[in-house]
């Protein structure tokens, strides 16, 4: 349990940090880059005020199963917490890969839900940065993903932002 969310049974905070620290030694040994993702539920509050916190937690489920179904076996998806999850993205060629992991992400996300007799739909805000493009260290990479993801939420939602710093 130390190492899972609850909820989705996805890895959580703690064992995120472990997944991020070992691809970014593969990153150093290999010099092979390293996404990471950070993404979020869009407008979750609002179904959580509408329909109920267990709708919401359905659809956290939701969510969470199909990004997991949009990503590569070698990829960590986590729950950090609420609506909020990161996406270690390991060994990649080019950013562009990144880009087009994205792309399935948000088309796996907007199909429509049913829920408990509900139809929902929903969409996922995504920032992404890169190890050894955005920094040195674990810190800087969330931090430059977190900037990324406000900034796809500010211009809108439903958006990947990339820092691409070189």
């Amino acid at each position: 349990m130390a190492y899972s969310d609850h909820l989705t049974g996805l890895p959580n905070r703690r064992k995120f940090v472990e997944c991020l620290q070992q691809s970014i030694y593969t990153s150093e040994r290999t010099g092979k880059i390293t996404a990471l993702m950070v993404l979020d539920c869009d407008k979750l509050k609002q179904i959580n005020d509408t329909f109920g916190h267990d709708i919401g937690d359905e659809v956290i489920k939701e969510f969470a199963k199909r990004v997991r179904s949009s990503l590569r076996k070698m990829d960590t998806l986590s729950r950090v917490g609420g609506d909020e999850f990161t996406v270690v993205l390991p060994e990649l060629s080019s950013e562009q890969d990144a880009a087009a992991i994205s792309n399935r992400i948000f088309g796996a996300v907007r199909k429509p839900m049913y829920i408990k007799g509900k139809k929902l739909q929903i969409t996922a805000s995504i920032g992404v940065s890169f190890y050894p493009a955005n920094t040195g260290n674990m810190e800087e990479l969330f931090k430059e993903a977190d900037i990324a993801l406000y900034k796809a939420k500010e211009s809108g939602r439903n958006k990947c932002c990339f820092n691409w710093k070189k």
